[in-house]
C-alpha cells in the first residue's frame, strides 16, 4: 500500500531492497547539486494476536507526510531524499538485515550449510550455536545490571536432521543502555541484538525546533532513565551513521501529521544547511571513535 501511493505521487520506487521482501526504497525526484542525502525511515510492523499495539503504522503515517512536503519543495533541496520502508521491527530486526544487506552501507554475513552425513565437518550447526547461547544466556542472567532486557524463543531449528542447520532465525532480543554484552563468533548470527542509540545532539535540536514551531509539546526525559527505556532496531542504523528518531504521544493536539511536517522541515534544514550536516556528521565521528 504505502508503495504504491508512493508511486501515484511519481516516486521512483525499489521494491525488495537489501535482501528483506517487504521493504522498499523510495526517491523523490528532483533535487540538485551533489549535496547529501538524507532518509526518512517509515516502519511498519504489528503484534502478534494484537495488531498495531507500538505505533509502527502511525510511524510509516508520519513518513508519508515527510515525504510529500519534500516533495513540494523538492526543487529548493541541494541533495537527494529518500523514504526507506523498514519492517519487521517487533522481533524481526528488519533494519538489522536492511544494514547487513547494504541499505546502510554495510556488509552482510554469509551463511553456510552442508550435508550432516557426506560432509558435517564444512558446516557451521546454527542449531548448537542457539542451543548453546541459550544456556549461556541463563547463566548469566544474576549478572545483568537492571537495564537488561533478553529475551528468546527457538522458531526453526533446521529442516531435517541430516543436514547440518546452516541458519536458524534470530531467537533474541536484547537491549541494554550500554552495548556492553558481547555474543559468540557464529558467523550464522543467530542473535538480534537491537544495539544502543547513538544520540545526536545536532539532529536532535534541529527536530526539536522545528517541533516546538509547531506547537508539539516537547517531554522532559525521566529521571535517572535515559532514553525511554524501549528496545528498537533502529539503534543499530544510528551505529553506522547519524541519526535521529523522534517519539511523540497521539493526542488531540499532536499526532502523525504534525510530526511527520517536523521531520520533513528537518530533513528540509539539512539540504539547505550544509553547516548542520557536517555538524551531525562530526559529532557522530567523535561519538563512535
Amino acid at each position: 500500500m504505502l508503495c504504491r501511493f508512493l508511486e501515484q505521487q511519481n516516486f521512483q520506487v525499489e521494491r525488495g531492497i537489501g535482501g528483506v521482501e517487504t521493504a522498499f526504497r523510495a526517491t523523490i525526484p528532483g533535487g540538485s547539486g551533489d549535496g547529501p542525502t538524507i532518509a526518512v525511515l517509515a516502519e511498519y510492523d504489528a503484534l502478534p494476536e494484537i495488531g498495531h499495539g507500538c505505533g509502527h503504522n502511525l510511524i510509516a503515517m508520519a513518513a508519508m507526510g515527510a515525504a510529500l512536503g519534500l516533495q513540494a519543495n523538492a526543487q529548493d533541496l541541494q541533495g537527494c531524499v529518500v523514504i526507506i520502508g523498514t519492517p519487521a521491527e517487533e522481533g524481526g530486526g528488519g533494519k538489522i538485515k536492511l544494514t547487513g544487506g547494504g541499505v546502510f552501507r554495510r556488509r552482510g554475513p554469509t551463511l553456510f550449510a552442508a550435508h550432516a552425513a557426506a560432509a558435517p565437518e564444512a558446516g557451521i550447526n546454527a542449531l548448537n550455536a542457539v542451543i548453546h547461547l541459550f544456556t549461556g544466556i541463563d547463566a548469566m542472567r544474576q549478572h545483568l545490571r537492571d537495564d537488561v532486557r533478553i529475551h528468546g524463543i527457538i522458531t526453526d531449528g533446521g529442516m531435517a536432521p541430516n543436514v547440518v542447520p546452516g541458519f536458524a532465525p534470530p531467537p533474541f532480543s536484547l537491549h541494554a543502555r550500554a552495548a556492553s554484552i558481547v555474543i559468540g563468533p557464529y558467523r550464522e548470527r543467530p542473535v538480534v541484538v537491537d544495539k544502543n542509540v547513538q544520540p545526536n545532539v545536532a539532529l536532535a535540536r534541529a527536530l526539536g525546533a522545528n517541533a516546538e514551531a509547531l506547537g508539539i509539546k516537547l517531554d522532559e526525559p525521566v529521571a535517572g532513565r535515559p532514553g525511554s527505556g524501549a528496545s528498537t532496531d533502529f539503534g543499530n542504523v544510528s551505529q553506522v551513521m547519524p541519526a535521529f528518531e523522534l517519539r511523540y504521544a497521539v493526542s488531540e493536539r499532536a499526532g502523525a501529521s504534525d510530526t511527520g511536517t517536523a521531520v520533513g522541515l528537518t530533513a528540509g534544514d539539512l539540504l539547505r544547511d550544509n553547516s548542520l550536516v557536517e555538524a551531525a556528521k562530526a559529532e557522530f565521528a567523535d561519538r563512535t571513535g
